[in-house]
């Protein structure tokens, strides 16, 4: 098994890539720019027969294609790659590669879900008719961001109300549990200081992960890909944390908005969470790690 972290590097670095007019130039990212659906992640799959027929060309919508090509290259092995999205394996019949087949796949196994997390295919238009499809990247307390094919015949970084009514669901894949990689895409007034104090790490060390040569400069929208910080992260103290649904998440978030904090009640540790609880840990001069431990809940 793999981490959502690994599958989001693929798709990372696919950025860019423009669907080509005409079956020439597949591999590179902006020659032969067009609108004819002749893809390279289409013509992988086709050359072993991955889907139930071929799909490279004018009728083959790739949004979904390529978010099976990238398990494809995580796992080299079709199969494996399969078995993560819950696909069909038959020599007979493999999987349909749109929308609404992978959907209904997530459906028949109970992981489609009505909330995000970070490795989960988000869908698009309405249940049982899904027209487009991506992959999240980072969730916010407002936003989900993904990255997505054949958005404007391209690969690209897309950001959602998180509440956009166009959104049906997400499916979630098969992934190990534990990620120590944490996916941030940057916004306007992002520093790699900033980014570094909120995830318990260091600028260098972001930098030196994700290539940055000057890390007085980055852009918005760029994907970051970094280890998290091992300093509180991982202590014995953590009453909840990021991801966590139970009593004690409802107990905190009845404190932080008892202590005048915005926040939904639902008992889960999800974005709005953690950027309440950071807020709340700026305001007490503590460590700002997003994690209510300790020293969090004796200021609460």
């Amino acid at each position: 098994m793999a981490y959502p972290s690994d599958v989001i590097r693929i798709l990372r670095d696919e950025i860019g890539y423009h669907e080509k007019a005409t079956n020439a130039d597949l591999d590179s990212k902006t020659a032969n720019s067009g609108a004819n659906n002749w893809t390279k992640y289409s013509r992988d799959l086709d050359a072993i027969h991955y889907f139930n027929t071929p799909k490279n060309g004018p009728k083959g919508e790739w949004c979904a294609i390529i978010q099976s090509w990238a398990h494809v290259k995580l796992y080299k092995d079709a199969r494996t790659a399969r078995a993560s999205l819950y696909q069909p394996d038959d020599p007979k019949y493999n999987c349909g590669a749109g929308c609404v087949n992978q959907a209904q796949y997530f459906r028949e196994n109970n992981a489609f879900f009505p909330y995000p997390q970070v490795g989960d295919m988000i869908f698009f238009g309405s249940a049982g008719d899904e027209s487009h499809t991506g992959r999240v990247v980072e969730v916010t307390d407002r936003n989900v961001i993904t990255i997505e094919g054949n958005e404007a015949n391209e690969v690209r970084v897309c950001r959602y109300s998180i509440d956009d009514p166009k959104i049906v669901g997400y499916g979630r894949p098969r992934f190990e549990s534990g990620d120590p990689y944490v996916c941030h895409v940057v916004v306007t007034g992002d520093t790699l200081d900033k980014i570094a104090e909120e995830y318990d790490t260091t600028a260098d060390t972001i930098a030196k992960e994700n290539g940055i040569k000057d890390p007085n400069f980055i852009t918005s929208g760029t994907v970051l890909i970094f280890k998290k910080g091992d300093k509180t992260w991982h202590t014995s103290d953590i009453f909840c944390q990021f991801g966590d649904r139970n009593k004690a998440v409802s107990v905190v978030q009845a404190l932080l908005l008892f202590r005048g904090l915005s926040l939904t009640y639902d008992g889960y540790f999800g974005a709005e969470t953690r950027s309440a609880v950071m807020t709340w840990q700026r305001s007490k001069g503590i460590t700002v790690d997003g994690i209510v431990g300790e020293e969090t809940l004796r200021t609460l």
